[in-house]
């Protein structure tokens, strides 16, 4: 979460969009109404974000950004943005924070024109995930696997950097990074990071613009789990936080106390989280025999998929829901789903309609 010469091309040119209509498999399948897939010119996938406002998508891959419209249609790439991880949006919709690990910075992109206008150098930190709140670029920062993880913010009145927190596990990246605002309750970030077996989250109360040092009850601000998290979303009450981690369910835990309130039974190594504005959940998995079902669209807190997805195999390797891989569309009529391969390679967009 996320000045240069930048590349404007229409990609619409050099890719190849196919339409398939999936019949569904079961009744569970039946609000999945559409498929629209579109081979996404990147090397591989690191992060997806759906602009409210703008009406169109930002996927990031090796050292570039693509921009596609409503559709799923991409329009436009902005090139130069080197190692290119994690993504943010300002409320309005209008800048693009760019977590740039190739280059120890975080650059600004103009939604509007699509070119980069400003750019944070961040020292010798490797930015690999980026948050507004409070006024503040919030980055998390990891070089190297195994090296100190940490968790900084950028002052965006003043452009000055402070490191906060220091010593996080990093064995499988940067830690990533969430937003819970809910009133009466304050502003919190969430740092999930990843170590060789397992995951520490922790949550900062940052309503006051500085991490709070004192950690406010009921229950810790930071907490063990098993598995390694490849993503996480705060739902849309911003009361609890939705992990994909573990083998067979997507948990749930409080935001504030980091206790387990419920579990999503889904498929085989969860990979991505999406919350829709009206509270629904999109949940993707890895699908590892290519038959399990990859994609599992939920109502807040229900104990069974209120619809199911499959993407099934291509020639030569089977669809896997990329990690951060998922948004909905603001009026969630369309759920954006990246699968890659086996190896994380050749991401394609597909864009589902859902039914009401």
């Amino acid at each position: 979460m996320r000045l240069r010469k930048i590349t404007h091309t229409v990609l619409s040119a050099v890719l190849v969009t196919a339409v398939v209509l999936t019949g569904a498999e079961s009744a569970a399948a039946a609000a999945v109404v559409g498929d629209t897939a579109t081979p996404v010119a990147l090397p591989g996938h690191t992060d997806l974000l759906v602009n409210h406002v703008r009406g169109e998508l930002y996927l990031a891959g090796g050292d570039q950004i693509v921009v596609a419209n409503g559709a799923g249609i991409p329009v436009r790439t902005i090139s130069r943005q080197t190692g290119v991880s994690g993504l943010a949006l300002s409320g309005n919709g209008r800048r693009l924070y760019a977590a740039l690990s190739g280059a120890g910075a975080i650059s600004v992109i103009n939604t509007v024109t699509r070119r980069e206008i400003r750019r944070y150098p961040v020292g010798t930190a490797c930015p690999g995930d980026v948050a507004l709140a409070v006024d503040r670029l919030w980055f998390s920062a990891s070089c190297s696997p195994g090296s100190d993880g940490t968790v900084g913010a950028v002052d965006l009145a003043t452009g000055a950097i402070t490191t906060y927190v220091t010593g996080l596990p990093t064995a499988q990246g940067a830690p990533l990074l969430a937003v819970a605002d809910r009133e009466g309750w304050g502003v919190r970030l969430v740092a999930a990071a990843r170590d060789l077996s397992g995951s520490q989250l922790r949550v900062l109360d940052i309503t006051s613009g500085e991490p709070d040092p004192v950690c406010w009850g009921p229950g810790p601000c930071d907490a063990r789990i098993r598995g390694i998290v490849q993503d996480l979303a705060v739902t849309a009450s911003g009361a609890d936080l939705v992990l994909a981690t573990g083998a067979q369910f997507h948990p749930v835990l409080s935001v504030v106390g980091l206790a387990e309130v419920h579990t999503y039974p889904t498929g085989p190594y969860p990979t991505a989280v999406a919350v829709a504005a009206d509270g629904r959940l999109a949940l993707g998995s890895e699908s590892p025999r290519g038959a399990d079902t990859d994609l599992f669209g939920f109502d807040e807190r229900a104990g069974e998929p209120s619809w199911t997805y499959e993407f099934g195999t291509r020639e030569t390797a089977a669809n896997d829901v990329a990690p951060r891989g998922l948004g909905w569309s603001a009026d969630g009529s369309r759920l954006y789903t990246v699968v890659t391969d086996r190896e994380g390679a050749s991401p394609v967009l597909h864009t589902l309609l859902i039914e009401p």
